[in-house]
């Protein structure tokens, strides 16, 4: 596939020592049970609409890679937050991996509510019906590229 270069480093390897601002996955958390699949992403550029944050990180190679995808417009909780659903946990740590890799503003935390199911129920309380703009978007039948795929299985 024509992804763009590719990269060659070695994951996690160039910056060990940036740990502060981000925290693990799986750090800070009581329950354990839970895969993290649903992040919440904050302090996003406050240029980018939920369109254009959408094309950054499928861009990046995440195409495909969740199932629900979420930017509440300004009215609702200030701007610059998405809610994104991974298909796979694994997907989830890449996700936080690229933003460091880019160093790309914003911080990637895990969401208090995880799953698709459940961030559909929450976000719906939220959404006026009919109203599908501010909706969060849910993608049917994601497929991850070959690209994201490989950056899981190397990490």
């Amino acid at each position: 596939g024509a992804h763009g270069p590719v990269r060659q480093m070695p994951a996690g390897e160039r910056r060990r020592g940036r740990r502060g601002r981000q925290a693990d996955m799986n750090e800070d958390r009581g329950d354990q049970s839970l895969p993290i699949t649903t992040v919440c992403i904050a302090g996003i550029p406050t240029h980018h609409t939920a369109e254009s944050f959408r094309q950054q990180l499928d861009s990046w190679g995440l195409m495909g890679t969740y199932n629900l995808f979420y930017m509440p417009a300004e009215s609702y909780m200030g701007i610059g937050t998405a809610f994104v659903n991974f298909i796979d946990p694994t997907f989830a740590s890449l996700c936080q991996m690229l933003f460091q890799q880019y160093q790309f503003e914003g911080s990637v935390t895990p969401f208090h509510i995880q799953g698709l199911e459940n961030n559909i129920a929450h976000w719906n309380q939220f959404v006026i019906p009919g109203d599908a703009l501010n909706a969060p978007l849910i993608i049917p039948t994601p497929t991850p590229s070959q690209w994201a795929v490989n950056g899981v299985n190397t990490m």
